[in-house]
């Protein structure tokens, strides 16, 4: 039936426009909840109109989080517990739903679980994919890195939350990490156009933070920025709306005017220096009273913690993300020996005991673990890993805490430690 129903209605050509291919999809959606009802159990389906869902939630488009877009979801997460291996997809199905409930600001207690089991999901599937030695190199120079796109849309998702739920400065935090990285990396020319837009949506991500901090000229600032690349000739473009309406509703309500939007949307047209920089450390909540002992048997509570600075890291085996920055924070703990003002502690959300044990035996691992998932959100409620935040000399924390391994970012970490420890921030 669905050949035949394609061979009806091809898809339109690769030189359609936006709004061809928007018709289009919408015809295919009717059909596929049409068929929906004759075979309520089919995966493929399922997930053909949750992606549906999800491409109207990668754009913010209103609607989004709908009773019907809400039943389809727990149709399909009903087929998915009744049938878990029906299917595997990059990015995993807990990816689009996270996304789709932040979008819609529903279930957002439901975001932090389904980011967990997207993450799980990664790495499961990495773990038997290909090996790459097994391709010719032509075809591995070619090969898209699915699971560091899907740690991405991760990321992203899990800033888009800090912003659904007020956590601003952890939001910010998340971008300024983002954008750093994306400044140190130079893509190839097929993944250039790709890296551009992925920056003008995060640069829109911190125009929003600063929006919601009320800092007026920096949101200026970042909206501007996330339009390098824009020309005057797209501004009017249906496809356009959902991106610029928010950011050309700001320009007009903070002095900008209806005939001066064109010059200033595509001032950046050709790209230019990009207006992001660290956010000054600050000490934001006091950390709440805990008892927890390390897999050396050593007891913790929050005391140990005070007269001190601490580099709290939250991981698990399961984070691929996590076991990266692991080499990193080893070596910080090799720089500190000698300072009794310092200090590393890290704390798993693993459900196994063994697997961490194993993990560290086997990576050669000495830093203090805590395997504590409910400690993990007590001390700071996490979405997403891995979770970095520092405590100074008062027992207070920062927000979420960019973490670097290589050496200048561990040179700035023991000097942010050093500081947090004298009292100076």
């Amino acid at each position: 039936m669905q050949i035949n129903w394609s061979e009806k209605n091809p898809a339109p050509t690769a030189d359609a426009g936006p709004d061809a291919w928007e018709a289009y999809q919408n015809k295919e959606a009717m059909a596929h909840r049409e068929w929906l009802t004759r075979w309520p159990n089919a995966w493929s389906l399922l997930i053909d109109l949750l992606r549906g869902v999800d491409s109207r939630a990668r754009i913010n488009e209103p609607g989004v989080g709908s009773r019907e877009d809400l039943a389809l979801v727990d149709e399909f997460l009903r087929v998915n517990r009744s049938s878990p291996d029906g299917g595997a997809m990059w990015p995993p199905p807990e990816t689009l739903i996270a996304r789709i409930y932040v979008a819609g600001r529903v279930r957002l207690d439901q975001v932090p679980a389904m980011l967990n089991a997207a993450s799980q999901n990664i790495e499961k599937q990495e773990k038997y994919r290909l090996s790459e030695s097994l391709l010719p190199e032509e075809l591995r120079a070619k090969r898209t890195d699915w699971r560091e796109r899907t740690w991405q849309q991760i990321e992203e998702i899990r800033a888009d939350y800090f912003l659904a739920t007020d956590r601003t400065a952890d939001a910010r935090a998340l971008i300024e990490q983002a954008l750093t990285k994306m400044s140190g990396q130079r893509p190839t020319s097929p993944e250039q156009h790709r890296e551009q837009n992925a920056q003008s949506q995060w640069l829109r991500r911190l125009g929003t933070v600063d929006t919601q901090e009320g800092r007026v000229q920096e949101a200026l600032a970042h909206y501007q920025a996330s339009l390098a690349g824009w020309h005057k000739e797209s501004l009017g473009k249906s496809h356009a709306q959902p991106t610029l309406a928010p950011i050309k509703e700001y320009y007009l309500g903070h002095g900008g005017t209806e005939e001066k939007w064109p010059e200033w949307a595509t001032a950046k047209a050709n790209g230019g220096e990009t207006p992001t920089g660290r956010t000054p450390l600050t000490f934001v909540k006091a950390l709440p009273e805990f008892t927890a002992k390390d897999l050396s048997g050593r007891t913790w509570q929050l005391r140990d913690l005070t007269g001190k600075a601490t580099l709290v890291n939250l991981w698990a085996t399961w984070c691929g993300p996590c076991r990266e920055e692991h080499a990193g924070i080893q070596k910080l703990l090799e720089m500190l020996k000698d300072r009794n003002d310092v200090q590393v502690l890290t704390i798993s959300v693993d459900d196994s005991p063994g697997a961490v044990t194993a993990y560290l035996k086997e990576s050669s691992y000495a830093f203090p673990v805590i395997r504590a998932p409910e400690l993990a959100d007590k001390l700071f409620p996490w979405v997403g890993l891995p979770t970095n935040f520092l405590v100074n000399a008062k027992g207070l924390r920062t927000s979420l805490y960019q973490f670097g391994a290589d050496a200048t970012s561990l040179q700035r970490v023991s000097e942010d430690l050093r500081q947090a420890a004298s009292g100076r921030h």
